[in-house]
This record gives C-alpha cells, sequence and structure tokens, in this order.
C-alpha cells in the first residue's frame, strides 16, 4: 500500500533557504499590463533565464492561461527544455541562433529571430529537405546597436528573405535601449521603425518593440504584439512607474536564521574587518551568501526582513554566509525566518536592493542560485 506524501506548509520547510512563487501576483501583474494595451494588441511573455528566475514551466503555463500568444526565450536550449515539459505554445528565440542549432530549431517546432542571410538561406535549405515551412521574425536595429539589421538596411534585407521558398516571415521587430529613462529616444526608435514597418504591415502577422515598460505610456498604434517581461514579475523598472501601475512582486527569497552571537565594542564582524561595532552588538548568520545569488555588492548595504523589522546587513558578504545586525528585534532566536528578496517590506524589493549598489534587478533575480 503507497503511503500518502505529507503536505508540507511553508513554514514548514527544512530548506537553508528557498524560493517562493506567487502565480496569483503573476496573474495580477498581467492583468494590470494589459490595461495599458490596445485590444488589438497581442502580449509575448518573455520567459528566458528561466523566467529571470521564477521558474520558466511554471511561469509559462500561467502565462498561457492569462493570454498569452507567444513565448519569447533566448536561446534554442531554452525553448527546447520547454518543449521537453510539453509546452506546445509559439516560441521566439530572441537571441541570434548557430547554424548547428537548425535542426533543433526545426524538430522543436520554434521560430527563429534571424539579421543574418548566411544563416536564414542555411535554414530554408533544410526547411527544404524537411519538407516545410519554418516561420521566422527579422531582428532590425534603430538604435540599440546590439543585433539586428540596421533600419536603414531594412527594405532590402526584407525581401531577400521573402524570396526565400521555404522561409516564411511571421514578424518583424526591435528593441529599445532606454524605455524606461529616456522617452525621446524610444520615440525617435518607434518611428524609424513604424517608417519601415508600415511598408510591409500587410505581409507580416506580427509586429513589435515594446518591452513591458514601454506600454505603460505609449500605444504604438502600429504594432500588435507587446513582449512583457520585468513588471510581469512585480519588478518596477522605474520610480515613475509606481504610480502608473499597480504591480505586485512574484518572487519572495527567504532563508533561516543558523546562528545566533555578541560582538563586543571595537570588534570587527567578517571578512577583512570592514566594519567595526561601536558598542557591544548581537548579530544573526543566514547561512547563505553570493554563492546563493545575493550580490557580494550587497556588503554592508543590504537589507532583510526578520520578525517584521528591517535589518542591515554587517560587513562583507561570505559565500555561504551573511551577518545580520539584531539590535532592533526583540525575541530573536535560530530557526526564524528571515525574507531576503521580495516580501512585503519596500527595503527588500528587488528594484530597491538594487538600487543600493547601482545594479540591476534583472541581474539580482536571476542569479538566486540553484541551492534555494
Amino acid at each position: 500500500m503507497t503511503k500518502k506524501k505529507k503536505l508540507i506548509r511553508l513554514n514548514e520547510i527544512n530548506e537553508r533557504s528557498w524560493v517562493e512563487i506567487n502565480l496569483s501576483n503573476f496573474s495580477h501583474n498581467l492583468k494590470e499590463l494589459k490595461k495599458h494595451m490596445q485590444n488589438k494588441q497581442f502580449f509575448m511573455q518573455i520567459v528566458k533565464a528561466d523566467a529571470y528566475g521564477h521558474g520558466a514551466l511554471q511561469i509559462a503555463n500561467q502565462a498561457i492561461k492569462e493570454g498569452a500568444t507567444i513565448l519569447g526565450v533566448a536561446n534554442v536550449e531554452e525553448a527546447s527544455l520547454l518543449r521537453f515539459h510539453n509546452i506546445e505554445h509559439p516560441i521566439l528565440i530572441l537571441s541570434p541562433s548557430f547554424d548547428f542549432e537548425i535542426e533543433a530549431i526545426i524538430s522543436n517546432k520554434l521560430t527563429p529571430s534571424i539579421a543574418n542571410l548566411h544563416f536564414a538561406k542555411l535554414l530554408n535549405e533544410h526547411a527544404k529537405e524537411m519538407g516545410i515551412i519554418q516561420s521566422v521574425h527579422i531582428k532590425y536595429d534603430t538604435g540599440m546597436n546590439r543585433n539586428g539589421i540596421r533600419i536603414e538596411n531594412a527594405l532590402d534585407f526584407y525581401q531577400t528573405i521573402e524570396m526565400l521558398e521555404n522561409i516564411k516571415i511571421e514578424g518583424i521587430f526591435s528593441h529599445f535601449s532606454s524605455s524606461e529613462d529616456d522617452k525621446d529616444f524610444t520615440q525617435k526608435q518607434y518611428l524609424l521603425f513604424a517608417e519601415f514597418a508600415s511598408k510591409v504591415a500587410q505581409k507580416v502577422r506580427y509586429i513589435h518593440i515594446a518591452n513591458s515598460s514601454a506600454i505603460i505610456d505609449n500605444q504604438f498604434e502600429l504594432c500588435n504584439l507587446n513582449r512583457i517581461g520585468l513588471l510581469s514579475y512585480g519588478v518596477y523598472s522605474s520610480a515613475q512607474l509606481k504610480n502608473k501601475i499597480d504591480l505586485k512582486p512574484v518572487m519572495t527569497f527567504k532563508s533561516k536564521i543558523a546562528h545566533i552571537s555578541t560582538a563586543h565594542k571595537n570588534e570587527s564582524v567578517g571578512y577583512n574587518r570592514t566594519h567595526f561595532v561601536d558598542k557591544d552588538s548581537h548579530f544573526a548568520i543566514i547561512p547563505i551568501g553570493y554563492a546563493d545569488g545575493y550580490d557580494y555588492l550587497l556588503s554592508d548595504k543590504g537589507l532583510v526582513e526578520i520578525n517584521g523589522s528591517v535589518c542591515p546587513v554587517l560587513g562583507k558578504i561570505s559565500m555561504d554566509m551573511i551577518a545580520i545586525d539584531i539590535n532592533q528585534v526583540d525575541n530573536v532566536k535560530v530557526d526564524d525566518e528571515v525574507i531576503l528578496l521580495g516580501g512585503n517590506t519596500t527595503s527588500t524589493k528587488v528594484e530597491n536592493l538594487s538600487a543600493l549598489f547601482n545594479g540591476s534587478s534583472y541581474e539580482l533575480l536571476t542569479q538566486i542560485g540553484k541551492r534555494a
């Protein structure tokens, strides 16, 4: 007789650290973002980098339930993993693909983005051999100066790809470089893209340029697809957006107090003696460090939540441990829960923590380690 598996409550988790993902908050954020879209516009859910550390499979399934038309990934490996887990939804590979990945692209029914004629021709040859029509999106560079066909060569490249018999141009797109903080350049990029896109709009199914930050203040009339990323995970890309959309954090990174001790007046805490206490001070040790994704640059800057109180990081963050000032918290004990990232405290929100060291919210989310 098979024994029933015990249901583990969150407050009974026996782990050194763990990540909680709130899919209800994720759905809430998508609904809020949809309010800023036109009725004719669809959305692509970006699930690259394991959905910014939130779990690509679970986020993809929830996004599909909420109406995502396409899933966006960075490379063939990420897309193939979703296919392995029986995700049959359309998947667009946003980064350039290599020649050796063509077989996997075709066999997994993926849509690559292209900005390379050699790759497009080789893809066409393989598609012809397989007896299929392979869909692609063409990437155009309107000022990001990363990958993509320069916009002044847009029409020539489009017409060349259009002549490939086994290639179907399903979409065209570009990428904003500063949609969070440079409205003028964002508008300039859109106008450059729109000037070209208007010439082929009737031929393609999808036209897209906007990320989630860009759609808050802009409609981008010619586009019918928006790429939804950071904001859907409840992280504000700029402070100005906080009064324009109600977002809820999806990820909470937690641990437990593993040890409590005291440093006496004028003693140092941690590596290299970077932090000295000016009085006898109680501190707690959290059994995670930069190897778990808690950024080293949060040394002497980071803030965590313990029993509802905000507590500062003391000294340097080690590979596997962090010292926390607990002088202002009553009745602290070993095994008490610690919120390192996310939650309801403003101080531990991803965008505020990353701002402490002039870092990136994207980086802080995606580097949460596999030990969690």
